[in-house]
């Protein structure tokens, strides 16, 4: 197997994952720790064998992910949570894309069974508690997600959400204000959900103790949090890549006043949900952060920023969304 080449230890690696995804299928035991076999069978291609398993993995998840069935998501949890019980280098790089997976607007089942299990990988696995950018990336979705998950139903996950939020800013701080003004906006957009009264909700009563919660831990720090300037990462980290493909596709290949029809089968697809001013929002703030199109693409002729945004706010459903 070392005498492999890099091409054939590829299609090698590639045609064990594959097969491992298929065989869970029908879901007996049998099929299981044959499946479990296969994934372990990887390393013994070649000592980077894994290194090049994440890397499919990663491109599995970001490029394929809407259009898997429920059963590979599964599977592909569960090469996640073998990477990470195996400390595999770049596990976390490929927790991070399972993370993107969490969309805004999205309160769907499959959507909050993600969060959940992703929320328990990470409070189980030192790997990624102590890892810097996965924990902060964590803390954005959260934050961002949970000002939609207002809904009864999602009490449980809502609770859940709250106490991890709550846990992070007492204990870990320090790592979190390296976000710098991104925790401060992120922690503003819950004040009209909060409340201190005698009458306030128990959801009012469980923000407004989340509130105390940071201005508690940032009350000494909250000039250098505003001062410090938010990382491109976090805000990127609070879209799918299907909404960043789709976006990026906007702005590089679609000429000037012909976006029209484009635009219109993007709003069906993506902003007709109940939270299409949480979508706007974190679009827009993408566009803002984290797209900077070059000189050759800004004489390309291509829908520029600015008219791309204008199109966004004049699509938000609410003037609370236009404001934020």
């Amino acid at each position: 197997p070392s005498k492999k080449s890099p091409e054939e230890s590829k299609e090698v690696v590639t045609a064990l994952l594959y097969a491992s995804l298929s065989f869970h299928f029908k879901e007996t035991a049998e099929d299981e720790k044959f499946s479990s076999k296969l994934f372990h069978f990887i390393s013994y291609v070649q000592s980077g064998g894994y290194k090049l398993s994440i890397a499919i993995l990663k491109k599995i998840v970001s490029l394929k992910w809407p259009l898997l069935v429920p059963q590979v998501h599964s599977r592909l949890l569960w090469f996640l949570e073998e990477s990470l019980a195996m400390e595999l280098p770049s596990v976390a790089d490929l927790y991070l894309h399972f993370l993107r997976e969490i969309g805004p607007g999205d309160t769907s089942k499959p959507s909050v069974n993600l969060l959940l299990k992703l929320l328990t990988l990470f409070e189980n696995n030192t790997i990624l508690s102590t890892h810097e950018i996965a924990c902060c990336s964590l803390f954005s979705i959260v934050s961002a997600r949970l000002t939609e998950h207002t809904a009864g139903s999602l009490t449980q996950l809502r609770e859940r959400e709250i106490a991890f939020l709550t846990r992070e800013l007492e204990m870990n701080f320090a790592v979190l204000s390296t976000m710098g003004r991104d925790i401060h906006r992120l922690m503003l957009s819950f004040y009209p959900l909060a409340s201190s009264s005698v009458d306030a909700t128990p959801i009012q009563s469980s923000f407004s103790e989340l509130l105390k919660v940071y201005q508690t831990v940032s009350s000494s720090t909250v000039h250098t949090i505003l001062q410090t300037r938010a990382a491109t990462m976090y805000p990127k980290a609070l879209i799918t890549w299907e909404l960043e493909n789709y976006i990026t596709f906007f702005m590089k290949k679609i000429p000037i006043h012909r976006h029209e029809k484009h635009l219109e089968w993007f709003k069906t697809k993506f902003l007709s949900t109940d939270h299409t001013d949480s979508i706007i929002r974190d679009l827009i703030r993408y566009l803002v952060c984290c797209f900077h199109p070059d000189n050759q693409l800004l004489r390309a002729g291509k829908v520029p920023r600015w008219e791309l945004i204008g199109l966004l706010l004049s699509s938000c459903k609410t003037p609370e969304g236009t404001s934020q």
